[in-house]
């Protein structure tokens, strides 16, 4: 159930948010990105967070349990890349968004981050 659980989450990171608008994000016009990120960052990022915090196991640190999976790795390293990164472009948009996440999205960043701190820290 879990690894079912970790396809379900990755269907709606890769399917619904990410393919949908954050390669309008990376990839789009420069002129029109400003644009973009206020209404994303105030309006999308906040339902993906929500998403997850409902697709997060109540009970475990990580998507699939205990241990890291690929799962992990994908959306862990979303957020560390991207989200709770100072140097991202729009970091201060990012980090309004992050404010208002819920507490088990900010637990599960937490997890990963932890598990991660020797890697995050020498990158």
């Amino acid at each position: 159930m879990l690894a079912h659980k970790g396809d379900e989450l990755m269907e709606h990171w890769g399917q619904d948010f990410f393919n949908k608008h954050m390669t309008k994000i990376l990839y789009g016009k420069e002129e029109e990105r400003e644009g973009m990120m206020e209404t994303f960052t105030t309006v999308e990022v906040p339902k993906f967070f929500d998403k997850l915090a409902e697709l997060l196991p109540s009970n475990e640190k990580y998507i699939c349990g205990n241990k890291l999976t690929i799962y992990d790795c994908t959306v862990g390293g979303f957020f560390f890349n991207i989200v709770l990164n100072p140097n991202a472009k729009f970091a201060d948009k990012w980090a309004k968004a992050w404010e208002k996440a819920p507490q088990r999205v900010k637990g599960y960043a937490a997890n990963f981050g932890h598990e991660m701190k020797d890697y995050l820290d020498e990158r």
